[in-house]
């Protein structure tokens, strides 16, 4: 009975209460157990499943796996004398297990659990489907999750279609029972399919979610309003894909409000939201050009943040890392660089940290935090810093890169291109046009819209290393070919890009006339410049 009230009380959010019940339960079945422990192995495993369900909606995932794995383990016995009797219950076991270990930031056992869970149910469900059908369906849409935190992106969206195909059978058996579980599958699949380069898919998939939990959080909102405001803030992050900032900050908003009405009645289960809604508002705000409001949304999602990661580090630590990225940013943005190098510098070392145990999971947070910690060091003119810095973020961006170039190379380039031209102001000349011959190799046989003019931008930047090395040939051979590509540019956009084609006829004319050669090409290259600066002028 105690347990059975317990779950009851989970399923509708009172989790304080939930916590008193299976405790005393859990309680009572050990000295059962002590007695006769065959006869309890089910009832102790189902207490103890329960007891950790409860501590890990109240936020308190690490003593939630002590329970969960001492389930499993109740379970795992049982299994091996009576495989029909227990396996249905190892497998839920094993999937809360996994997704206790995900939610306590430790995802390779996250995810090896949650295929346990779903080989085991798959083989079930083939058995009796209509019985183990929604077991199935949770496991495989954990997986899917986890999968996604480890960072294979791709695994996890199959999981996750398959998953939430699986709920969308099950709604049309029992629409009452299975449409919480709908929801929470196209809250999941949404953001999945937006990293997969999918984004009108993952637009539909997140308003949908929201639709859906609009209804349940009306009918209980103590139930649903948590999830309500993750599927707000995957619905944000829409409207800021599709240039809609005002879409963006409503949804953010809407999601903190919420995240701070949960928070208040359980707060392991709301700040970490109201921290997230936050996070992405700050960023959401610094964009549309409100940098105040930006900076107070920031600070308060890092000041969440500390204590909860401090408390436990596995969860909130990659939360915490990306609450100081915005704030750096921010801060930075407002030219308060002092504080942002701070933060980001701190941002950086969490991922570092992570990135070690985690790659996957981490890496392309790490580059993102080099990037950001890079531009108040170039203001605070700490340029050998700054040099470290974008060395390492330019390394993980290439191993980002090796992995999938269609991805991650533009943004391989874009650091190189800014490492060269940090090298090249600390005076490491062979090393910047090192570098810039990578940057110029990328743009060259990369296809993106903007591939030309990074290209000649980056041609561009090859000019001072080269004329420092006294390598005007080579100087020339860049020009040569970035000439051209600017005459297009100019005449596609006269007002933006004339002033650089001008400026590139005159460097080209001057580099050869103290050659003392091709002068003649330096006569016409200077009076395509008169030309062009006059047109600028009319």
């Amino acid at each position: 009975m105690l347990h059975n009230l317990g779950s009851q009380l989970s399923r509708v959010g009172r989790y304080s209460e939930a916590l008193a019940a299976e405790t005393e339960a859990v309680s009572i079945y050990r000295q059962l157990v002590e007695q006769e422990p065959r006869a309890h192995i089910d009832f102790m495993a189902n207490a103890l499943d329960g007891l950790a369900v409860a501590l890990g909606g109240e936020g308190r995932h690490r003593e939630a796996l002590v329970f969960s794995e001492e389930a499993v383990g109740f379970l795992r016995a049982g299994a091996e004398d009576n495989p029909g009797a227990y396996e249905p219950l190892l497998a839920n076991a094993l999937l809360n297990l996994g997704v206790g270990f995900g939610e306590s930031g430790s995802l390779r056992e996250a995810v090896r659990y949650c295929r346990e869970a779903v080989a085991m149910s798959r083989d079930l469900a083939f058995a009796s489907r209509p019985a183990h059908l929604p077991l199935l369906a949770r496991s495989v849409m954990n997986l899917g999750i986890w999968l996604g935190e480890s960072g294979f992106h791709q695994e996890a969206v199959d999981f996750s279609e398959n998953a939430l195909a699986l709920f969308r059978e099950l709604v049309g058996l029992d629409s009452e029972s299975h449409l919480p579980d709908l929801a929470e599958a196209l809250l999941n699949l949404g953001p999945r399919l937006a990293h997969a380069d999918r984004p009108v898919e993952g637009g539909e998939a997140c308003g949908e979610a929201v639709e859906l939990y609009r209804r349940l959080s009306s009918d209980s909102p103590v139930v649903y309003r948590r999830k309500l405001a993750i599927a707000l803030i995957n619905m944000g992050n829409v409207h800021s894909r599709q240039q809609d900032p005002a879409g963006a900050v409503e949804c953010f908003r809407e999601a903190a409000e919420l995240a701070r009405e949960v928070a208040e009645d359980n707060p392991g289960a709301g700040l970490p939201i109201l921290a997230g809604a936050l996070t992405n508002l700050a960023g959401q705000l610094s964009k549309a050009g409100l940098s105040a409001a930006s900076v107070t949304a920031a600070q308060e999602a890092v000041a969440i943040r500390r204590p909860l990661a401090e408390a436990d580090p596995g969860a909130h630590e990659p939360g915490l890392a990306a609450a100081l990225v915005v704030l750096c940013d921010v801060l930075s943005g407002v030219g308060r660089h002092e504080e942002a190098a701070k933060h980001g510098a701190r941002a950086v070392a969490v991922l570092q940290k992570l990135a070690q145990t985690a790659p996957e999971a981490h890496r392309l947070h790490l580059a993102l935090s080099l990037k950001s910690l890079g531009r108040p060091l170039t203001e605070l003119n700490r340029l050998h810093r700054a040099v470290t810095v974008a060395e390492q973020e330019v390394e993980v961006w290439r191993r980002l890169a090796q992995a999938d170039p269609f991805g991650y190379e533009f943004e391989l380039g874009v650091a190189q291109d800014r490492l060269g031209d940090l090298l090249a102001q600390v005076g490491r000349h062979e090393e910047a046009v090192m570098v810039g011959e990578q940057a110029v190799a990328l743009w060259r046989r990369l296809e993106h819209p903007a591939a030309d003019l990074l290209l000649v931008l980056a041609l561009g930047n090859l000019g001072g290393p080269l004329s420092a090395l006294n390598r005007y040939e080579d100087l020339i051979a860049t020009g040569e070919e970035a000439l051209p590509i600017w005459r297009r540019l100019a005449r596609e956009d006269p007002a933006t890009y004339r002033p650089q084609l001008g400026h590139l006829l005159i460097l080209l004319a001057r580099v050869r006339c103290s050659l003392q050669h091709g002068l003649r090409e330096a006569l016409t290259e200077a009076e395509e410049a008169v030309e062009v600066f006059t047109a600028l002028d009319a």
